[in-house]
């Protein structure tokens, strides 16, 4: 029975040396959001650049950047978001439109509707200035081209819908924005550690066992 337990044990602490090499899913984070207002000017029914929310509750706003033209979102309504990475050409070239919008304003009119036409051609129809929208497409494209601008997306979020909306209403609108501090962050051990901690434990568990062997046996002699 003591053998038996033995195995089950080195069993054990081999299935745990091989669970910490195998990869594990990442958990995204997701973010109430709910639309305050927008302090951009507002062109035909659209209203561009920045878009102020509330993010968890917070009594102070986030401005954020619409991505989806299509999408229609009501002051006041409330859904949840996940919080994703850049990743992407277009998303990078977006990333570069947002900001953009912030430290050039008298582009935000242009940069709103280049960003939108990055996801949804219909944006083209109603755009007040392509040839201007079109130099900034071009610009952004060229920058998201430029390798030496990697670091630069790290520091941007996208605010993609996942749940929360009227099941009458259409998905709300997909959003991007400064990535914002992480008031907690949860440390995981990295698979190398538990690979160590496991084999480390394998070898004390394989020792005593050996150990226990050599013991019976001149017991028996």
């Amino acid at each position: 029975m003591k053998k038996l337990s033995m195995q089950a044990t080195l069993a054990l602490t081999v299935f745990c040396a091989l669970s910490a090499l195998a990869p594990t899913p990442a958990t995204a984070e997701t973010v109430n959001l709910e639309l305050i207002s927008a302090s951009g000017q507002q062109v035909g029914q659209n209203y561009i650049y920045p878009y102020n929310f509330s993010v968890n509750k917070s009594p102070s706003t986030t401005p954020l950047m619409c991505l989806s033209y299509s999408a229609y979102d009501a002051f006041g309504e409330s859904w949840t978001a996940e919080v994703e990475s850049i990743s992407g050409v277009k998303q990078e070239e977006a990333a570069y439109l947002f900001n953009l919008a912030n430290t050039t304003p008298s582009d935000d009119l242009n940069a709103q509707y280049a960003a939108w036409s990055l996801f949804d051609s219909a944006a083209l129809a109603t755009a007040p200035d392509l040839a201007a929208m079109n130099t900034l497409l071009n610009a952004a494209l060229a920058f998201a081209d430029n390798s030496a601008n990697n670091n630069f997306y790290s520091g941007f979020n996208l605010y993609v819908p996942v749940s929360g909306w009227p099941a009458n209403d259409g998905v709300p609108q997909t959003l991007i924005g400064y990535a914002q501090p992480t008031e907690e962050v949860t440390v995981t051990p990295e698979p190398a550690s538990l690979m160590l901690l496991c084999t480390g434990i394998f070898a004390m568990m394989a020792l005593a066992y050996s150990n226990r062997r050599a013991t019976l046996a001149r017991v028996r002699l």
